[in-house]
């Protein structure tokens, strides 16, 4: 008879035992949670997977000489390129690609401001999913499953496919900035905390200042008043006794 058979023939809860840690993987890369259209997705988003805020990323493919669609990447967080139709959001048809090729993927990055200051600012990445014959960045292999930050023109290949993808995007020169996404730095913060307490003191001061001189011209204008009465009244004592000893 089994332990648990005897547990519950003497009315004992018979012995669960506890569920061992899993340390397999989990999110978008598991069966059971990222089936789409019947395909299991290779792929999960990171937690700073972020959709491009103000910059429009594109890309330009060329097959040779002849320009192709232009493709415009700036609508969503990743896009998934490969063979299998049903899923990618790229196709790419050459058959030395992978179903599920690689991703274009952008992510909200900590970087260093010119000035030494701290901020936030969305990039795009791509990073092979362990595809058959590779992803080339430039004409360099790129390691499977690694992140590989794309710059302005760089040049994207896949497999043995001749074509050639250019990432680029409206008005470069200052794409650092305008693609930030943090808030302004603690320090510029403070300095611009700083600025307007001086200024509410400025303006207190003058606020006062201007009070002041309104109650002293106040003041002023009551003295001469009254002065002015006091010399009509002494006018008007004067011929009153001059009128008297007559």
């Amino acid at each position: 008879m089994s332990d648990d058979n005897q547990a519950q023939e003497q009315g004992k809860k018979p012995k669960v035992e506890k569920e061992k840690p899993n340390f397999g993987l989990s999110g978008k890369l598991t069966e059971e949670t990222n089936t789409f259209k019947g395909v299991v997705i290779k792929y999960s988003e990171p937690p700073e997977a972020r959709k491009p805020q103000k910059i429009r990323w594109r890309l330009y493919p060329f097959k040779g000489q002849e320009a192709l669609p232009v493709m415009y990447i700036h609508r969503q967080s990743a896009y998934l390129l490969g063979r299998e139709r049903k899923i990618a959001d790229i196709p790419i048809d050459h058959p030395s690609c992978s179903k599920q090729h690689a991703v274009v993927q952008f992510r909200l990055m900590p970087y260093e401001r010119s000035d030494g200051s701290k901020g936030r600012r969305i990039r795009p990445y791509i990073i092979d999913l362990e595809s058959a014959n590779g992803t080339f960045v430039n004409g360099t292999q790129i390691q499977p499953k690694r992140y590989t930050e794309l710059l302005e023109k760089d040049v994207l290949k896949f497999g043995f496919s001749s074509r050639e993808y250019v990432i680029l995007h409206e008005g470069s020169k200052d794409s650092d900035d305008e693609e930030e996404e943090e808030s302004e730095p603690e320090t510029k913060r403070l300095q611009i905390t700083d600025d307007k307490s001086s200024e509410v003191k400025v303006k207190k001061e003058s606020d006062v200042k201007v009070k002041k001189e309104k109650d002293e011209d106040e003041k002023s204008k009551k003295r001469k008043q009254k002065e002015s009465e006091v010399k009509v009244k002494e006018e008007k004592h004067t011929k009153k006794v001059k009128k008297d000893k007559r």
